[in-house]
This record gives structure tokens, sequence and C-alpha cells, in this order.
């Protein structure tokens, strides 16, 4: 019964004497990423009083430890509060995968290094993810949809621009056949005959020939038309007047009688 109640004693006033190791924990204990994505990792510690610092490794290809540079934009190192420490490592690529740990440095040098458990990082190629059946049938019912809207509008613009061209065809046919015709009238009206113009008309006048019958019976015979004489020959005479003398002229003044020499021919 003594050695019960010293037992709960010691339990009460000295808790610590009674715990397990001390330990540090490093989780997850695996990680899967692709290329481009960030790691990240915690290290919690059980009693906050065992160091003064932590440090983060990652084991070798010749199974040697290998400290982390917290300079390098690489890793990113933060601590959350007294018991637990974060790890992150940007953009992981191929190379990155391997076996991560953290180590706890004491702060007496009389003190034991804590080791963390093992973690593993998986680094894998970023392959384009596949879309689930459902989205692509619905992409692909969005793609005919699509399709058919732009078919539908396709197919009334080109009825819109048909009629609009058969428009245009048509007042361009009736504008040339109104030109042609006004040509053809304008050529009629230049090259039209002159028209021709009748002459005023002449009156005229007849005579008409009758008999007249008088009253006493007799009948009156057209005078008969005269036989034709036979003419005779006719004579003629030259008459040469000869040429004056001044007294023949005086002499002629005072007489007034010519006088001729008259010379007969027959």
């Amino acid at each position: 019964m003594e050695k019960v109640f010293y037992a709960l004693l010691g339990f009460l006033f000295c808790p610590s004497a009674l715990l397990v190791k001390p330990f540090v924990h490093f989780h997850p204990l695996q990680l899967n990423l692709t290329e481009g994505e960030t790691a990240k990792f915690t290290c919690s510690i059980s009693n906050p009083d065992l160091g003064k610092h932590l440090d983060w490794y990652k084991q070798g290809h010749d199974r040697q430890p290998v400290k982390l540079d917290g300079s390098s934009r690489k890793y990113s190192f933060a601590k959350r509060d007294e018991r637990r420490y974060e790890m992150e490592i940007m953009q992981v690529e191929k190379n990155d995968s391997g076996t991560y740990y953290c180590w706890v440095n004491p702060f007496h040098s009389e003190g034991i290094m804590l080791e963390s458990n093992r973690s593993s990082l998986i680094v894998t190629e970023n392959v384009a993810a596949t879309e689930p059946p459902d989205e692509i049938a619905g992409v692909k019912e969005q793609d005919e949809g699509v399709r058919k809207d732009t078919k539908s509008s396709f197919s009334d613009l080109r009825g819109s621009g048909l009629f609009i061209l058969l428009v245009v065809l048509y007042f361009s046919v009736w504008w040339i056949i109104r030109r042609r015709r006004q040509k053809q009238k304008e050529q009629k009206h230049g090259n039209a005959p002159l028209e021709e113009v009748d002459p005023p008309a002449v009156t005229v006048f007849t005579v008409d020939y009758e008999m007249l019958a008088f009253p006493g019976g007799t009948k009156t015979k057209p005078a008969a038309s005269p036989k034709p004489v036979q003419r005779e020959p006719t004579e003629y005479a030259t008459i040469v007047f000869l040429p004056k003398t001044p007294e023949a002229a005086e002499e002629e003044d005072s007489k007034q009688t010519p006088c001729p020499v008259c010379v007969q021919q027959p």
C-alpha cells in the first residue's frame, strides 16, 4: 500500500520522471507529387526544452546525410511554434525525389542529438490530366452545339447575302435595259427622216364644148378650117445711106427732106 502511495505522489509531482524517452516526429511519411508542385514537411518535437535549433537533411546517393541550405530559394524553413517546424520545397523536380528527415541540436554539448524518422518524396512527370468521360461528353456536346450555331449563323448570313445579291442584280439589269431604251429613243429622234409635205392644192379649170340647138331648127355647122395659103416669096430692099457732108447736113436741116438713094433688088 505504501508503494502505491509513493508511486502516485511521484506521478503528480515529478511527471517527467515517468515520461518515455523524448522523440522527434517527421511527417508525412510519404508524399507523391508531380513536377512543378510544392512539397511540404513538418517536424514536431515532443519537448521544446530538448534543443536550441533544428536542421533539415536529405539522404544522398551514398546514404550520407546532406544538409539542406536554407538560403536557397529552393527551400523555405519556418518555425510555427515551440514544438512544430515546417519545410517547403518549391517547384519540385524528379531529382528532388528521395528521403528526408530532421535533426534537433541540444542546448548543451553534453546533450544528445535527436534524429527524426524518415519520409519519402516521389516526384513524377507532369502529365496532362485526362478529363472524365462525363466532362468529355459535355465538352463534345458543347462543341457540337457551337458548331450547329455557327452553321446556322453562316447559313442565315449566306441567305441574306444571296438575297441582297439578287436585289442588286435585278436593279442593275433594270437600269441597263432602261438606259438602252433611252439611247434607242434618242437615236430614233435624231435620225428621223423629214416628213414629205404635200404641195398646196391647185384648182384646175376645165372647159366643156357642146353644140347649141337654136329654135329655128337649123343646125349650125362649125366653120371649116381655112385651107393653107401658099405664100409668095417676099421681096426685100436694101437701103444704103451715104455719108453726110457738112454742106449736105446744112441743106438737109433747111429742107428736112432726105435724099436717099434706093437700090431695089429683086
